[in-house]
């Protein structure tokens, strides 16, 4: 006894498939529980389109091939008056679901952990421009006080070599209005005594 797809049943496990040549996990098992989904089925394909239905009326042969991992098998399904197979395989619906939501949370919490990260970096890396920026202010700003203190200086520089070059001149000028007063006054004292040999010379005659 098999049910249709998406359906659940519990019966012996007499009922379901013959114990000869199963699993021994199958052995074990006092009841079968199936819900059963169609992988594939042979041997034509052109019913891909129409689907497969187990009906009430067939009677069909179920052999579970394989293990494939905790309540988990693979099975092979044969209707008694034919060749034609299907291969069943009877899923962990409920686990699949939990694993579905899980992994979706998962991805949830991924993306609003991995968007908290994006916005935590982007507000890092607005602070760290703005710091940047004041610094390149702060530079900026120490740069002009040092240009205008080198004005200064230059202009104070210039002015004081000035100075200086007209201290000189006027010490040149002094200089030579001392030559000129020393030969005035050698002149005058040289005036001075020729006129006073002249009288001397006058006053003897007579």
């Amino acid at each position: 006894m098999l049910v249709d797809f998406g359906q659940t049943v519990v019966c012996s496990v007499s009922d379901l498939f013959e114990l000869q040549d199963q699993p021994a996990e199958v052995l074990e098992k006092p009841i079968a529980s199936f819900r059963c989904r169609v992988k594939r089925f042979s041997p034509s394909k052109k019913n891909v389109n129409k689907g497969i239905r187990l009906l009430d009326e067939n009677n069909y042969n179920v052999c579970l091939t394989l293990k494939c991992a905790r309540d988990l098998y693979w099975a092979k399904v044969t209707l008694s008056d034919t060749d034609f197979v299907l291969y069943y395989k009877k899923p962990r619906v409920r686990k699949e679901v939990d694993e579905k939501k899980s992994v979706k949370q998962g991805k949830n919490i991924n993306s609003a952990s991995q968007g908290y990260s994006d916005s935590l970096e982007l507000e890092q890396r607005k602070e760290e421009l703005h710091e940047e920026e004041e610094r390149l202010h702060e530079q900026e700003e120490m740069l002009r006080k040092e240009e205008e203190n080198f004005t200064n200086e230059s202009i104070k520089r210039e002015q004081e070599l000035q100075l200086v070059a007209l201290q000189m001149q006027l010490w040149d000028i002094s200089a030579k209005l001392d030559v000129i007063a020393s030969n005035n006054s050698n002149l005058v004292k040289a005036v001075c005594i020729i006129q006073v040999c002249k009288e001397f010379s006058g006053e003897k005659i007579l």
